[in-house]
């Protein structure tokens, strides 16, 4: 992984809940959105050949239910943490953990921004 880029985001939870959205990764930032206007924010590091997220996922409409089952009030968040190979933005399902919860990734790279 290198530089900074724009990805689509595909998500699935194990209750068969699912979303999309888009993020921007690089410099060390996580940032993006998604369908239900839920605002991601956080920062990464790259550990040899793999790329280690910390995030939180913040509601802004008054209940958001979370593909994981869960729901949040807007103002409110839930931490997002990941453990992807260098490569996740090839559109290959990865795994993350949304609240505590499993939840089911595709990135899919848009294009590097400069």
């Amino acid at each position: 992984m290198e530089g900074r880029a724009l990805y689509i985001m595909e998500y699935t939870g194990a209750t068969g809940g699912a979303g999309a959205g888009v993020l921007y990764i690089g410099n060390g930032q996580v940032v993006g959105t998604d369908i239900a206007k839920s605002r991601y924010r956080g920062s990464y590091i790259v550990e040899g050949s793999r790329v280690k997220v910390e995030a939180s996922l913040t509601a802004t409409q008054t209940t958001s239910w979370l593909v994981t089952g869960a729901t949040v009030q807007a103002g409110q968040s839930a931490r997002i943490t990941a453990d992807w190979p260098m490569n996740f933005g090839s559109g290959e399902p990865q795994q993350a953990t949304v609240g505590g919860q499993p939840v089911t990734v595709r990135l899919e790279k848009v294009g590097d921004i400069e």
